[in-house]
């Protein structure tokens, strides 16, 4: 048990990190002349403490080293093809890329040895002090507190951007339905959905409506016990899914600026937030610079721009042979989920990720999302047991 915390008390910490540094960035954006730029240091000094520890913990199978081995084998052949001038970018988006791998692979491996209650203090506290962040943002106008620059509504406290805002509260809202007694007196509930209402994301409105729906159907499942509980669940993920996107539709016609973009470029241009034209404008240039080396490698430096589609900037980015590598990578070391309602959140965060993206190369994103992830399988294993 000492252990355990010893080690949890370094997450703890980088977990504060990652957010304070986030938030000074985020300080300097709105108020200095020029930003801070010790953000990356900061993250790759805490993907190689990580790294050592998946070895020092003798986490890494062969099979891990060879898969790992076959990524990195892949990007170097993409390095290769690069062009020069483009090298060093390409190279930072690899690092991205491999921060969020070594960051899930750890904590899917290793989240039994963390301690619960590190953890969960460590959650509840950040929720707190950015529940607090977000009303005094809101009562008083805070610039730095807000979500989004000009006249679209939002709050987003301390953190530094919308998908970092976004992914916490899904994460944080799952583990406080799992971890509560009474779900709809819990404080832990009330207030991150309470917050997530004020940071203005479109993800985030649609989890919260689809949450709501399975709640229900796990309250409808409680009560029939003649029906399938996963039986209800698939029901309600449809039904869910389909509440979510007309919560969504319903925020544009409330939105002033969301409406312009409706009547102006469609529903479509206004769900992706424009990554749909960026897809559009995108083919043309495939047909055109791209080889058969690059659908099989990837190459995102003949392109020079991501579209923030998880899917699509992974295969520009390693192409077909090294998209398969990656998934197959981290699918195999997912941790084994055994409760329906966790699996069909998941289920539903995985479908945004895809949609809309910007998590798989944003490593405060990733690392935040994983920490509370890894507490929400403990807690839910502790549950079963």
């Amino acid at each position: 048990m000492i252990e355990r915390k010893h080690s949890t008390y370094f997450i703890a910490f980088f977990f504060y990190l990652v957010i304070t540094t986030d938030f000074i960035y985020k300080y300097s954006r709105f108020y200095l002349v020029q930003e801070v730029g010790f953000l990356p240091y900061i993250k790759s000094i805490i993907a190689l403490i990580i790294l050592s520890a998946l070895f020092l913990l003798k986490s890494m199978t062969r099979k891990d080293i060879w898969c790992c081995f076959l990524l990195v084998f892949s990007s170097i052949i993409h390095l290769i093809l690069t062009q020069e001038a483009d090298s060093l970018k390409t190279i930072i988006l690899f690092a991205k890329y491999a921060f969020g791998v070594i960051v899930m692979v750890f904590f899917f491996k290793n989240y039994h040895i963390l301690s619960k209650d590190v953890l969960g203090k460590t959650i509840v506290s950040i929720t707190i002090l950015n529940f607090c962040c977000i009303f005094i943002g809101y009562c008083f106008e805070v610039y730095v507190f807000e979500t989004y620059p000009g006249d679209r509504f939002g709050y987003n406290g301390f953190f530094k951007s919308t998908s970092t805002a976004t992914y916490f509260y899904m994460f944080v809202i799952t583990y406080a339905i799992v971890k509560a007694k009474n779900v709809f007196s819990n404080s832990l509930v009330i207030i991150s959905i309470f917050s997530s209402l004020f940071v203005g994301s479109k993800s985030l409105y649609a989890f919260i409506f689809f949450i709501s729906f399975i709640l229900i159907t796990r309250y409808v499942a409680s009560k029939l016990a003649f029906i399938s509980r996963k039986f209800l669940y698939l029901t309600s993920l449809v039904f869910g899914i389909v509440l979510a996107f007309s919560s969504i539709k319903l925020y544009f016609n409330l939105s002033t600026v969301f409406n312009k973009i409706v009547k102006e470029q469609g529903f479509v241009t206004a769900f992706f937030s424009f990554r749909n034209l960026a897809i559009e404008n995108l083919l043309p240039q495939l047909i055109e610079k791209y080889q058969f080396t690059d659908l099989l490698f990837g190459g995102v430096y003949k392109i020079g721009i991501l579209t923030e589609m998880a899917l699509v900037d992974l295969f520009l980015t390693f192409g077909f042979i090294g998209s398969i590598i990656y998934f197959y990578f981290l699918s195999y070391n997912f941790p084994k989920i055994d409760r329906p309602f966790i699996q069909f959140v998941l289920g539903f965060v995985v479908l945004i990720i895809v949609l809309r993206g910007n998590f798989l190369y944003y490593p405060s994103v990733i690392f935040i999302s994983s920490v509370i992830f890894s507490l929400t399988v403990l807690e839910s294993n502790e549950r079963a047991t």
